[in-house]
């Protein structure tokens, strides 16, 4: 009986953890507008947010949600874990090319896509490993 009740205890801790995440999830994304494609976006990254599922960007003026992107040719594939604070974020109207500049150097994704690694190109991008 006694393990029962560390048992139901446990579970009830861990149902209540999961409904405190989750609201704190809901609360920090509701800010944040899903992206469009006819809309143009640029800026300076000032946060990044990431969820399994989506990156949230927060620029100067605009606070953005991209579906998950990645692109295989980068050390660091995924686009939340490839941002980083102060690089510059440029897409424009009509198109669903993200494109990341850091340092003068260009990269690309396409959103909510994955980008394969081109063998081609040999090593991974040197320029592309995330700063974090």
């Amino acid at each position: 009986m006694l393990v029962f009740k560390k048992v139901l205890i446990g579970f009830c801790i861990a149902v209540i953890a999961f409904g405190v995440i989750q609201s704190w999830l809901r609360h920090q994304t509701e800010a944040y507008s899903m992206w469009e494609k006819q809309l143009e976006y640029s800026g300076r990254v000032h946060g990044i947010f990431n969820t399994q599922q989506f990156t949230y960007i927060d620029l100067l003026h605009q606070k953005i949600c991209f579906p998950a992107s990645a692109n295989g040719n980068y050390f660091e594939s995924n686009l939340g874990f490839f941002l980083n604070t102060g690089d510059s974020i440029l897409k424009d109207a009509g198109s669903d090319t993200l494109l990341v500049i850091r340092d003068s150097v260009r990269y690309f994704f396409i959103i909510g896509q994955f980008v394969p690694r081109d063998r081609r190109l040999g090593k991974f991008n040197p320029a592309a490993p995330s700063n974090k």
